[in-house]
C-alpha cells in the first residue's frame, strides 16, 4: 500500500496567483492516499524523512538542492529533474526525470524492482555523506593545507 505524503508550502485554494494550490487540495481531498503534511521543521521533518523510502523533488529551480540533500542524508531515494541543480546535488542518473511520464516510470520501477531500488538507496547514502558536516570540514582542512595556511 502506497501514500502520497506531500510536504512543504502548498498554497491555499484561494490563492489567486497559481492554480497549483487548488489542484493539489483537490487531488488531496479526492484520494485518502494523499495527504498534505506542511511545512516540517526539525524534529518533525527529521521524523517524516525516517518514514519515507522516496521523495518526488519537482522543483525545476531549485539552485542549491538543499532539500534533496537532507534526502540523500536520510536514506531517501529523490527522484529529481533533469533541470536545475537537483540532479547535480544527486549525481545519478538513474534517478534523474525529463517528463512527468518518465518520473512515474521511474518511481514504478524503485517500487517494483527491489534490487534497482536497494541499489539507489545505497548510492544515495554514499552520496549524502559527501554532504556531511565532518565530509566539508575535511575538504576545507586539505584546501587550507594545500595553500600553507594551516
Amino acid at each position: 500500500e502506497l501514500r502520497l505524503r506531500i510536504a512543504g508550502h502548498v498554497p491555499p485554494a484561494d490563492a489567486t496567483y497559481t492554480d497549483y494550490g487548488r489542484r493539489v487540495r483537490a487531488m488531496a481531498a479526492e484520494r485518502p492516499w494523499i495527504k498534505l503534511e506542511g511545512v516540517l521543521t526539525g524534529e518533525a521533518k527529521a521524523k517524516y524523512l525516517s518514514e519515507c523510502r522516496f521523495a518526488i523533488h519537482h522543483c525545476e529551480v531549485e539552485a542549491f538542492g538543499i532539500s534533496v540533500t537532507e534526502y540523500l542524508k536520510a536514506g531517501v531515494v529523490p527522484v529529481v529533474p533533469k533541470a536545475g541543480g537537483s540532479s547535480e546535488v544527486v549525481a545519478d542518473p538513474d534517478l534523474v526525470f525529463a517528463s512527468d511520464d518518465d518520473a512515474v516510470s521511474l518511481l514504478v520501477r524503485l517500487v517494483e524492482d527491489t534490487p534497482f531500488y536497494e541499489l539507489c538507496r545505497e548510492r544515495c547514502l554514499v552520496r549524502g555523506a559527501v554532504f556531511a558536516a565532518s565530509a566539508y570540514r575535511a575538504r576545507q582542512g586539505e584546501l587550507l593545507r594545500e595553500l600553507n595556511i594551516i
